[in-house]
């Protein structure tokens, strides 16, 4: 195996990547109820002017910063929104490809790996039934991989 190398999930993410929507216009909003195990895509439920939470562009990962919502499975693409920009949930960390390096379907494709949703579940943080993910546990988590 001298051809793998370890990496940091953050090497090929952006995590959480700045995102300008205007305050008093219409935008798409995701709900966690949107995100569904075994769909790889997600679109919005309906449109809200911006009020805080977390803000995406098409073809970008929300992935299920609580429990049980990744336990669930709750990890998705995003499409189908309005002027392709939006936002929803705080509950959300939203991940995307970095240039030269990963793109939208190899970013879905790592969160859904086994080893980082493992990662992401025992790095929990806070009373049991409503655990959350820190940015800080997925990106510096370590896996070795070829690339």
């Amino acid at each position: 195996m001298s051809e793998w190398k370890e990496y940091k999930f953050s090497d090929f993410v952006y995590i959480n990547p700045s995102v300008k929507i205007p305050k008093d216009q219409l935008v798409s909003f995701v709900e966690m109820k949107d995100l569904t195990d075994g769909q790889r895509f997600c679109k919005p439920s309906q449109e809200r002017k911006l009020s805080g939470g977390s803000k995406f562009e098409n073809g970008d990962t929300l992935f299920a910063r609580i429990t049980p919502c990744l336990e669930n499975g709750k990890i998705c693409q995003v499409k189908g929104l309005v002027n392709s920009i939006g936002f929803g949930s705080t509950e959300f960390h939203v991940f995307r490809g970095k240039p030269k390096v990963s793109d939208s379907n190899f970013v879905y494709y790592l969160c859904r790996w086994s080893d980082v949703r493992d990662h992401a579940e025992k790095n929990f943080d806070g009373t049991s039934g409503r655990q959350s993910d820190t940015n800080g546990a997925l990106a510096q988590h370590k896996a070795s991989i070829t690339y």
